[in-house]
Parts: C-alpha cells; structure tokens; sequence
C-alpha cells in the first residue's frame, strides 16, 4: 500500500492527494514548527490567565475525564501542578482491564485527588458497540478520526462530564487529548451551547434507533443544562501544549505514581481492551487504521519518528483479547 513519504498516510485515507515527490496533502498544508511552538506558548499563556480568572469559583476548579491511560494521567499531573482543586472521573464501560484499575487507583491516591468511579449500564453500552460493530454508525468523515466504538464511548464520557461541570459550576474540564488527536488551536477551548447542542445531537441520532430516550437521558445534557449558558466550561487539554511531547516522555513522567502498562492492551491504548476490537471492525470497514491520522500528525511535528509511527499502523491488535472483546459482547449480561 503506497504511504505519504513524509507521514504515515496511507493511499486509502479519504481525500488524500500525493504530489509527485509522494507527500500528502496533510504534509504539504501543516503549519510550520515555528508556528506550532508560538500556538503552543500561546495556549500556556491564555491556561496561566484563565486559572487566575477563575479558579476557586466552585468546589472544584476542575473535573477531569480520567481515562487511566498515559496522557490522561499526564493532565492530572500538570493540573496538580498548577494548585487546582481536582475531580477525576472515570468512565468505565465495561472493558477496562485489572492494570488499569490500579494505575487509577495509584495515580489518585498519590496525587491526593478526589475521584469518581461512574458505570454506565453494561446492556447499553454493549448494545451500542454491537450496533457499531454491524454498520457504521457517525459516517465517513468521523471514521477518519476514530472507531464508531470509541466515538460512541467517548459521547457518553464527554457529555456526561460537561453535565457534571454544568451542575457543580467547575470551571475547567480537563482531557488527555494528544497533539495527534486534536490541533493546537483546539487545546484551550470554551464549551459553546449551540456547538454542543448540535454535536450532542449528531451522537444521539444514531443510538436513538436502540433505545427510549428514557435509557439515555442520564447519560447526556438535558434542556435545563442549556438554560445554563455562563456556567458552561471550559475544555483544556494541556497535553496538546506540552512542551517537547512524546510518547516516552508522557510514561516516564507518569512513571513515578505507580502508573505501568496494563497487559491485554495494543499499542495504541494505554486503558481500554475494546480499543482492539474497535481497530479491527475499522479496517476491515474502512480499510485505513483509525488511528492513523492521529499518528501522522505526530510523526509530521517531529513527536515520533516515521519507522515508528509505520510498525505502531501494522502492529496486529492481540487476538486473546479481541476474543475477549466478542465474547463479552454476545453475552447476554451484554444485553
């Protein structure tokens, strides 16, 4: 399969073009390192102004979604850091293996961090990855960013935590979000309704077709959340704007709580065992890794090598636990 010379992007990426050198489109258009070294002083600027204008406005200053993966750990170390008054959440869908328990349990207790253990019914959740599994559920342009698994945990865990911030007025959320996943521009952002709305809209859609809106209403932002408009939060995701990231520089800082690598995870995810089976049913949908744009990114900024970022896109996902993943799945605990 042809790649960009210059990133990782295969010939099967939506809307990719090859000049006659073999550079993408993506490649050719990318900001300069100068430019992203001025967005990424920026954005530590406009955090330090923001936490002076409004830490201490509730009891936290910031509730963040925690993962228990690498960079999300990483975020509450640099909010930590900073002397805000933390809250850390963890979705657990069901797939979250014994490794990531306790480098949660770790973490927190080491940093002296509230934290907050939320499970969504297991029925919905593997109803909803069966449905994934089957079709697509967010369409094309969202598979060029993730698996429809993920997207769909990921709504769950995204507004369910902007419904928590809502109501105990917290000022910051807080993410892991890698400078692969999301441009710098993006890394510091102010929750707008109307965005939300729409974008809280676009997940429900699908999954309306499997459930009563009854089922799902705990889960996501009601009307009287958006009659809130002053108390919506900002996102911040200081792993965007690290200095000099990488992924080993992420583990050996968060090395030092008590955080390791969880067995039955592929090398892609640091927290979650359905990651693998989402890879899998994206490539054989789609046919391009859903990582892969996040990948190239951090290979074009110079945060991982291209050999690299070439055997993380073929590295096979774990069998066992894609076994794992279906089995879980077809079972009727799975609804």
């Amino acid at each position: 399969m042809k790649l960009c010379t210059r990133c990782v992007l295969p010939e099967t990426f939506p809307g990719i073009r090859f000049d006659e050198h073999g550079v993408c489109n993506h490649c050719r258009t990318a900001p300069s390192d100068e430019r992203n070294e001025r967005a990424r002083h920026d954005a530590e600027g406009r955090f330090t102004a923001l936490i002076r204008e409004h830490q201490g406005r509730g009891c936290y200053d910031v509730v963040v979604g925690y993962s228990g993966g690498k960079d999300s750990t990483y975020s509450l170390k640099v909010f930590k850091e900073h002397g805000l008054r933390t809250l850390a959440v963890t979705y657990d869908n069901g797939f979250l293996p014994d490794g990531t328990l306790r480098n949660i349990r770790n973490v927190v207790e080491h940093l002296g961090i509230d934290h907050l253990l939320v499970k969504p019914r297991f029925d919905v959740l593997a109803k909803v990855f069966r449905r994934a599994a089957e079709k697509a559920l967010f369409g094309a342009k969202a598979a060029e960013r993730a698996a429809d698994m993920c997207t769909a945990c990921i709504g769950f865990v995204k507004f369910g935590i902007l419904r928590l911030a809502i109501e105990m007025e917290v000022p910051f959320i807080g993410y892991g979000w890698s400078p692969g996943q999301i441009p710098l521009s993006a890394s510091i952002v102010k929750n707008n309704p109307e965005i939300v709305r729409v974008t809280q809209r676009q997940i429900l859609e699908p999954l309306s077709e499997l459930f009563p809106a009854a089922d799902l209403r705990p889960y996501f932002l009601e009307e009287r959340h958006f009659a809130k408009p002053d108390m919506f939060p900002y996102n911040v995701s200081p792993v965007a704007f690290a200095p000099a990231y990488s992924e080993e520089m992420v583990i050996e800082a968060v090395a030092q709580y008590g955080w390791t690598r969880p067995e039955g995870v592929d090398s892609n995810s640091t927290n979650c065992l359905l990651n693998s089976y989402a890879i899998r049913v994206h490539k054989e949908r789609w046919q391009f890794h859903p990582y892969v744009f996040e990948v190239a990114k951090l290979v074009r900024e110079g945060s991982m090598s291209r050999d690299e970022g070439i055997r993380k896109m073929a590295e096979a996902e774990p069998e066992a636990t894609v076994k794992l993943v279906e089995a879980r799945l077809a079972s009727p605990g799975g609804g």
